[in-house]
């Protein structure tokens, strides 16, 4: 079974991240996996969210060191452009293994935009949840 270690950076400056992440720099190494999640934006992000996000995500890789995957949660935050433009980045300075929620839960042509347009695996579904609502498969 994997273990996930969540990093949560709700209002946290870097600084602050950054000193937690050292704190913990001991447990975070017997971890297989770390979680990403930056509850701060609701709605669409601007682009000061992406660099923050960008920022922690620099922030985790430095701490954890580079044999652990990092999954990056948008919390439903981007357009597809940004959420793409954005998870682009992040494999290529960071080599994230996978993202959560690029972009508005019903926004499903969007969310295959971002499936099309990236190389690593694209996490999403979790608000489907009623037996009325057709599948995401169906959808896209």
């Amino acid at each position: 079974m994997e273990i996930f270690l969540a990093v949560e950076s709700d209002g946290m400056t870097l600084v602050d991240l950054q000193v937690a992440l050292a704190e913990q720099d001991a447990v975070a190494r017997r971890h297989k996996t770390v979680f990403v999640l930056d509850r701060e934006h609701a709605g669409v992000a601007d682009a000061a969210q992406a660099r923050k996000e960008f920022e922690v995500v620099k922030a985790v890789r430095r701490a954890v060191g580079d044999s652990i995957e990092i999954f990056v949660d948008y919390n439903n935050g981007y357009t597809p452009a940004k959420a793409i433009d954005l998870t682009k980045k992040l494999t290529e300075h960071f080599n994230i293994a996978a993202i959560e929620e690029p972009v508005s839960y019903h926004n499903y042509a969007g969310l295959n935009a971002v499936v099309q347009a990236v190389d690593i695996p694209v996490m999403a579904g979790e608000h489907e949840f009623n037996k009325w609502q057709k599948s995401l498969e169906e959808k896209l």
